[in-house]
């Protein structure tokens, strides 16, 4: 069974179609949503957004702050910051990767420190960042 799944930013349709089910991770647990779910409003923080549909690739996105609500198989999410995971995103942050290690690699440490430690970080994000994509799959 499919239901109705809107996803909107402030700007944006991020998502619209119909879906089997979507699942939320949050550190205070997990929420799935399957057709008929009973009618719900809840406010995201920190959430993992996992949305399946038999016919498309499955779809990731990272929701720091949203507004959820459910209600006659029609799922609507408002989403106020957030990150699409899919190839395209891990494609570009590869590419940066890449751009930042060939920097590193063309800095002295000692003539730059506060370049190399910016760029350092950004490394480092970027890592976090391909590590979370890896765990969802």
């Amino acid at each position: 069974m499919f239901y109705k799944l809107n996803i909107f930013s402030k700007d944006l349709v991020l998502f619209k179609n119909y879906v089997n089910y979507v699942k939320l991770f949050s550190c205070k647990g997990e929420l799935e949503i399957y057709f008929n779910h009973s009618p719900i409003i809840f406010l995201l923080k920190n959430n993992i957004l996992y949305i399946y549909k038999e016919d498309i690739n499955r779809k990731y996105f990272y929701i720091s702050e949203g507004l959820l609500e459910f209600s006659n198989n029609k799922l609507t999410i408002l989403i106020f910051n957030y990150i699409k995971f899919d190839d395209v995103f891990i494609k570009k942050i590869n590419f940066k990767k890449e751009n930042i290690i060939n920097k590193l690699d063309k800095i002295k440490v000692n003539d730059n420190l506060d370049k190399f430690l910016y760029l350092k970080n950004k490394l480092l994000k970027y890592n976090s960042y391909l590590l979370f994509f890896d765990l969802l799959k």
